[in-house]
């Protein structure tokens, strides 16, 4: 009985110094939580795993402007452009969003930023998102990540060989980026495809110019074209946008018929462990 509970006594206090041991390191306080070639179209295979993920409830929202009502729902962050319905000027669907406070924006070259998060999709057949984006000043974008099941088609393989789906409202997501060059037009980056219920593991760093985004083992890098007042948003774009033409419905009164008329009935995305950095020059 006595070499019991000795026993019991000696495995607790090792157990002790084990834990504290563990948790003396931690990081400088406002050091980049990962380094990023400046080598431009160079592929970035390597990513700090430190990175703490905070919670939404942690999430400083000081920074951001709300398109519809806050998103938190306990540890998530829940965006539902169908409930929502919140139109922009020269918008192209429904909007759930948060963005960047406009006196916060500045050049993509004088800031370094790092978002991450898991994306889970739940969207009926034939719908398209765009659910992050680093915004231009003007009506521009820099950065997009679509979750798309339209026709769209013209992507290269991704480095597993897998290719895009490319065919509308049968159910199957093709997930991809668009970076505008610096020199002007865009890459199309086709990172993978989905079915609702599923989830991105998605990552973007803009060190001042220099962009890499990452998901399913897919990493791209380039220098992007600059916009003196960029800004970060994400959350649901939801596109009026016709699956097999790829036309948009340029009428926000005419977007709730045509949701309804291609049966686009769901459309919540949903973040959990968000991880967000900025520091600005």
């Amino acid at each position: 009985m006595l070499y019991s509970f000795l026993r019991v006594v000696v495995l607790s206090f090792v157990a002790l110094v084990l834990c504290a041991c563990g948790g003396t390191s931690s990081a400088k306080k406002g050091t980049a939580n990962a380094i990023v070639s400046t080598t431009e179209n160079e592929q970035v295979n390597e990513f700090a795993t430190q990175n703490p993920h905070p919670t939404p409830s942690a999430f400083d929202m000081s920074d951001w402007d709300i398109e519809g009502a806050d998103p938190r729902v306990g540890e998530v962050m829940e965006f539902d452009a169908l409930r929502e319905q919140h139109v922009t000027p020269n918008g192209s669907g429904w909007r759930h969003e948060l963005k960047i406070k406009s006196e916060k924006r500045v050049a993509m070259t004088d800031v370094y930023e790092d978002f991450q998060a898991n994306i889970k999709v739940e969207m009926s057949d034939g719908s398209k998102a765009i659910v992050a984006q680093h915004h231009a000043g003007d009506t521009g974008t820099i950065m997009k990540l679509y979750v798309s099941d339209t026709s769209e088609a013209g992507f290269s393989a991704n480095t597993a060989g897998a290719t895009s789906d490319s065919v509308a409202s049968n159910g199957i997501f093709d997930v991809y980026v668009r970076l505008a060059r610096e020199g002007g037009g865009e890459d199309k980056h086709f990172l993978s495809t989905i079915i609702s219920g599923q989830a991105i593991d998605f990552r973007v760093i803009n060190d001042h110019g220099f962009v890499t985004v990452s998901g399913f083992g897919e990493v791209f890098s380039r220098t992007v074209k600059d916009s003196a007042k960029s800004y970060l948003k994400f959350g649901n774009y939801l596109q009026a946008q016709h699956p097999q033409t790829r036309e948009n419905v340029e009428n926000s009164e005419d977007w709730a018929a045509f949701y309804a008329s291609q049966n686009i009935i769901e459309n919540v995305i949903t973040f959990s462990d968000i991880s967000y950095q900025r520091l600005v020059d």
